[in-house]
């Protein structure tokens, strides 16, 4: 599926390292996936990194209903990013839910964290392999899997979402048969987007939890 929502977002306007890992488009296009939030209160973006998935859908939506806004990242190298976009966020909106960051692992992650289930989880999460992975500062984090596997990341997804919740990340299409397995228990796929570049390997993915499993 292509996409027809506007791109004329840049990611110049969001704090991040000078070098090392940078987020790039495919992080502003799948902050636009995220759905209205008519009816969500507790939203996150897992894995965070800058903040600047989640923070650039709540910036550019019209969630009424939202709580709060959570920014799971495990690595504190990104700290002072996070902190910086989150002031950026605030000034931009009349009435800003409350926002929190929450350095820690994933693994460790459950409902009690966010004061209950989550209706809204978006992730750009790490999928490269130890041995693809480009090292850097602050890119060993965030983009390599850094011992965490892609069962620990779709068992915690489960663990802390609501039934009927809302969950979009960005995933290698080469690897998506791979999560849709994992995640077929639990969710189901609502639809695919793919970025509007030559050659991309990424898929955007909207998917639905369905059941109140957990692992």
């Amino acid at each position: 599926m292509a996409f027809t929502f506007n791109l004329s977002l840049t990611q110049d306007d969001w704090a991040q390292p000078q070098d090392g890992y940078r987020f790039s488009r495919d992080s502003i296009l799948l902050a636009a996936l995220a759905p209205p939030f008519q009816g969500v209160r507790l939203a996150c973006d897992l894995g965070a990194g800058c903040g600047v998935v989640g923070l650039e859908a709540l910036v550019n939506g019209n969630y009424p209903s939202l709580k709060t806004l959570f920014l799971v990242e495990k690595d504190r190298s990104f700290l002072p990013f996070l902190e910086s976009n989150i002031e950026r966020a605030r000034a931009l909106m009349e009435k800003p839910p409350d926002i929190k960051i929450l350095l820690k692992d994933w693994c460790n992650l459950s409902p009690a964290d966010f004061g209950g289930p989550l209706d809204y989880l978006t992730s750009n999460p790490p999928y490269f392999d130890l041995i693809s992975a480009r090292p850097s500062r602050h890119g060993d984090l965030a983009r390599r899997a850094s011992g965490n596997k892609l069962a620990d990341f779709v068992a915690c997804a489960q663990r802390i979402m609501a039934p009927m919740g809302i969950f979009t990340l960005s995933f290698p299409k080469r690897r998506y048969y791979e999560l849709v397995k994992l995640l077929s228990l639990g969710f189901r796929t609502l639809k695919i987007d793919y970025p509007p570049r030559r050659r991309s390997s990424l898929a955007l993915i909207t998917l639905q939890k369905t059941c109140s499993c957990s692992q």
